[in-house]
């Protein structure tokens, strides 16, 4: 499993076909090469940060599907994760 701040692990195996299968949804994906970095309070992109890898894939996301507007996630209670998704997008 990767140790992860930012990311959960457990179950990715069943995103693509709830995404593809159930939804109809392409399903993008992409290695995590950075690491947590900058834990703070705040985010600032941070060379080698794994938030980093996020914003990647959603340029990669942006430039195959110029239409799209919103992104979901499952950062419900964790300020940690909402504030970078945010950041990010």
């Amino acid at each position: 499993e990767l140790d992860s701040y930012m990311f959960q692990t457990v179950g990715h195996n069943l995103i693509e076909a709830m995404g593809t299968q159930c939804m109809g949804l392409p399903v993008f994906r992409k290695k995590v090469t950075g690491s947590s970095k900058n834990v703070g309070r705040s985010y600032a992109a941070t060379e080698g940060d794994e938030v980093e890898d996020l914003r990647q894939l959603l340029r990669l996301v942006l430039a195959r599907v110029p239409g799209v507007e919103a992104v979901s996630c499952g950062a419900v209670r964790s300020d940690y994760q909402r504030v970078r998704v945010e950041q990010v997008c």
